[in-house]
């Protein structure tokens, strides 16, 4: 049994080997491994709001975060420290998902008063692009496709709340939708 000594909710984890990141409603980042009894090892603590979004990049030496206070931060784990914190999206970042064909791309995606998928390179911290998806991003999965000719689309799934609660596909390299499900769930 792992217990978090915050005493607050935990609201979102993210796994690597035998480490857990969770974060909690106060804005705190623990970094636990489960191979031990005292398993919290670190405790990152800028995030000023709830941390609702956590993911490790596959080789385990960066994990973003996203939090209510509207921001991304990318960690180096190596150090604990924020690389890059970036302060683009106006709501809360709940969606994080790394590319798995381009190892440095992170996709961010923003809540109800956002509705912005923003793309980065988290080696320079820079912006890669964006695009508006006209409602609240909840989580986002990377994804390809095929041409009749046999040439791949590079693509990111998005799930929606309000309005339509859809569930809708965009080409990476175009920036245009090329898949939607309109009411896709209920609420």
């Amino acid at each position: 049994t792992m217990k978090s000594n915050l005493g607050v909710r935990i609201s979102s984890l993210s796994w690597l080997d035998a480490l857990i990141a969770t974060g909690s409603r106060s804005g705190e980042i623990q970094i636990n491994d489960v191979r031990i009894k005292n398993h919290t090892i670190t405790t990152w603590e800028d995030h000023e709001a709830e941390v609702c979004g956590l993911s490790y990049k596959s080789d385990g030496l960066q994990l973003a975060s996203g939090a209510n206070d509207n921001t991304v931060r990318i960690w180096d784990t190596r150090t604990s420290q924020a690389m890059w914190v970036k302060r683009t999206h106006t709501a809360a970042v709940k969606a994080l998902s790394w590319c798995p064909y381009m190892s440095n791309v992170l996709a961010t995606g923003g809540g109800q008063l956002d509705k912005h998928i923003h793309f980065w390179n988290t080696m320079v911290g820079s912006k890669l692009g964006s695009i508006n998806t006209g409602s609240q991003v909840s989580s986002l999965n990377w994804g390809q496709s095929y041409n009749a000719n046999g040439t791949v689309n590079r693509e990111i799934v998005a799930t929606g709340g309000a309005p339509d609660n859809a569930i809708l596909v965009y080409n990476y390299d175009t920036n245009f939708m090329v898949g939607e499900i309109v009411k896709a769930h209920d609420t």
